[in-house]
């Protein structure tokens, strides 16, 4: 049953996705539990005590020592999860900055206008905007 779960979780694809199907799948308690025990994972793994931890989450000693247990068997996994997960956010955030790799030749303002409303309008000058490396627009 839990490859079966797994492979569901695969075929999910985005976060929304996945969020959609665990808010139907698991009550509400079960939803904030497994919350709680990734941010135990993840306060665990920053150097918190447990007597930290229990104050910030609100979880018993059972639940921070079983998460501590599961690290310890899992340390390696979870890590390269999160060192993927941070990757990621690292990549989205850099795409989202980044600029457009080169303007059009066609919006220069130093650009003949005559020649700009001829280029986007006569199918004939694709071949002249490819060679002038300018297929954006």
């Amino acid at each position: 049953m839990l490859t079966q779960l797994a492979e569901v979780f695969a075929t999910l694809k985005t976060a929304d996705n996945i969020r959609f199907f665990l808010e139907r799948l698991l009550t509400e308690s079960e939803l904030v539990m497994l919350a709680r025990r990734l941010a135990v994972a993840e306060l665990l793994t920053h150097g918190r005590t447990y007597e930290q931890i229990q104050r910030k989450l609100k979880v018993g000693v059972s639940t921070i020592r079983g998460v501590d247990r599961w690290l310890t068997d899992a340390a390696h996994e979870y890590h390269l999860i999160r060192e993927h997960q941070r990757q990621e956010e690292q990549d989205a955030a850099w795409r989202k900055k980044r600029t457009p790799r080169h303007r059009s030749l066609l919006d220069h303002p130093n650009f003949p206008n005559e020649l700009r409303g001829l280029i986007r309008g006569d199918s004939r000058m694709i071949l002249f905007r490819l060679l002038l490396g300018d297929f954006n627009n």
